[in-house]
């Protein structure tokens, strides 16, 4: 399956179902590989001197997996949005290999030195949150996806990147506080990859304001 869509002069790069089905894959890839290395290793710090060492050593692989994945959807979504939306398409890319990045060194410094980067969760979800504003947008632009889903993803990461500085400032703690307001993210960062998997993108021609414009001012003379 292809989907194309024009932007003026510019079409959208063809998507083939290998690609939908490997972002759907790695979205769900980089959830569970983030939650299950960080329960991991929350479980070795609880357990104090006696922790299992193959507990640190796992769950920062499990981590390091997850930065990995996440790269790779920042490229492979790239390489779809960046004729329509290439600014977009370009902060995502650099959000997600940026936050890669940062999931690696700080695996790397935990297996190194058994010390927890300090408020690791938080900075990490700055950049997922930063990335899903950007990458949501974009799908809201183009329309590859319904719009009720791309909104959903907006309200959701916004709501997320605005609960953050309540929990790094101590007024509360993220899930206890605000959990109910971080479900539309959490629901769209199933149904996205669902949704790529079972489907794929839909297409919806796209025209621009400034080649509609043109289309429907009268010729001079």
């Amino acid at each position: 399956m292809l989907h194309t869509s024009q932007e003026g002069g510019a079409a959208l790069r063809p998507v083939g179902r290998v690609t939908e089905v490997s972002v759907g894959a790695l979205f769900l890839l980089s959830t569970a590989t983030f939650a299950s290395g960080g329960a991991l290793l929350a479980s070795y710090f609880e357990a104090g001197p006696a922790g299992k060492g193959r507990f640190l050593v796992i769950g920062a692989a499990l981590q390091m997996t997850c930065g990995l994945a996440v790269a790779a959807i920042g490229w492979l979504l790239y390489r779809v949005l960046k004729s329509t939306t290439p600014k977009r398409a370009a902060g995502y890319l650099v959000a997600r290999v940026v936050e890669c990045v940062v999931i690696i060194a700080c695996s790397v410094w935990l297996i190194v030195t058994k010390v927890p980067v300090p408020e690791y969760d938080l900075l990490i979800y700055g950049f997922t949150g930063l990335g899903g504003l950007l990458l949501t947008s974009a799908l809201f632009t183009t329309r590859l996806v319904p719009r009720w889903l791309a909104v959903l993803g907006l309200f959701g990461y916004a709501v997320f990147l605005a609960a953050l500085p309540v929990d790094l400032v101590g007024v509360g703690e993220l899930d206890a506080t605000l959990g109910a307001a971080l479900i539309p993210g959490g629901l769209f960062e199933i149904a996205l990859p669902l949704l790529l998997i079972l489907h794929g993108f839909i297409h919806h021609p796209y025209t621009p304001k400034s080649e509609a414009r043109q289309v429907h001012t009268p010729a001079n003379g």
